[in-house]
């Protein structure tokens, strides 16, 4: 089985009136903003009086929460910042990890070489 890959990078972030992250591919994400919940089929009776009813079909919606414009726009902003630093950061931390665990008395020990092996773990988790 064939590992699953990511959309290329860099992604961009549309905060306008789209709220998507972005590659140059297409769209990668839409960014919830405004009421989130379970959205479900419905039906309503509609008419004036009895012998002019009929069943109108909508969507309804189980509502959780609700995420206002400004957080939205910060988290797409996050997430884009975190995505297109992701390789970068990880190749730096193998790096100070390869550097610590040369001059380390005790490597397995040393709170540094801890720290990064739980950071690197964090970011190459699938």
């Amino acid at each position: 089985m064939s590992e699953a890959k990511h959309t290329h990078l860099p992604w961009s972030a549309c905060c306008g009136k789209c709220h998507t992250i972005m590659s140059e591919h297409g769209p990668v994400a839409k960014i919830t903003v405004g009421n989130w919940g379970d959205d479900y089929p419905s039906v309503r009776l509609v008419g004036d009086s009895s012998l002019d009813i009929k069943a109108e079909p909508y969507m309804a919606q189980i509502t959780y929460g609700h995420v206002d414009k400004e957080t939205a726009v910060a988290n797409a902003a996050f997430i884009v910042r975190a995505v297109n630093a992701h390789d970068d950061l990880v190749a730096a931390c193998r790096d100070a990890l390869d550097a610590l665990e040369g001059l380390a008395a005790n490597r397995d020990t040393n709170l540094w070489c801890r720290q990064l092996r739980a950071a690197l773990a964090k970011a190459e988790a699938s």
